[in-house]
């Protein structure tokens, strides 16, 4: 199962857009600098997922991009499906696909395959964008935090002290 570029990056424009865009549009170029996606793409993106709802943009010199609705109200799966088809487990799953297997109603691992493709969605269905937000102030502030125990940090001034001998007592 692969959710596409396309899908990943859709991601994190509207994580980006959740995280700064508080009470005025987000630039295009700022989400470009932050996120390393290219602003023409930012902006085919946002096409899609303001088709769907998802994102408004403003024009002008004050223009930018900003969440249709409250984070809490965005599920993942809404924005995946606006970039993308459903992610399906197997061709012989895959939304608009012709397939002329003679074995589909009894073959286990298709069914199997299915089942898995429906957790999948449910799974998709229940994170929603207020959901990553929180995610990301966690793993900021676990970044932020660093420890040094004692002996890491008497083997650091030692390591400082042979690199620099004229700075060491």
């Amino acid at each position: 199962m692969l959710i596409s570029v396309g899908g990943h990056h859709a991601l994190r424009i509207m994580l980006d857009l959740a995280l700064h865009c508080d009470e005025s549009p987000v630039f295009r170029h700022m989400i470009s600098e932050r996120q390393g996606i290219s602003p023409d793409y930012i902006a085919q993106i946002c096409g899609k997922l303001s088709k769907a709802g998802l994102v408004k943009s403003t024009m002008g010199p004050d223009g930018g991009y900003g969440l249709s609705k409250s984070a809490s109200e965005i599920r993942i799966g809404d924005i995946i499906h606006a970039i993308e088809s459903p992610p399906a487990t197997t061709y012989c799953i895959a939304p608009g696909k012709n397939i002329s297997c003679n074995q589909l109603e009894n073959c286990t691992t298709h069914h199997f395959l299915l089942e898995l493709s429906n957790v999948v969605e449910t799974y998709l269905n229940s994170v929603t964008l207020e959901d990553l937000c929180g995610r990301t102030e966690k793993l900021e502030h676990l970044a932020s935090f660093q420890y040094l125990p004692p002996m890491t940090e008497k083997l650091t001034a030692a390591a400082s002290a042979v690199n620099n001998p004229e700075t060491s007592p």
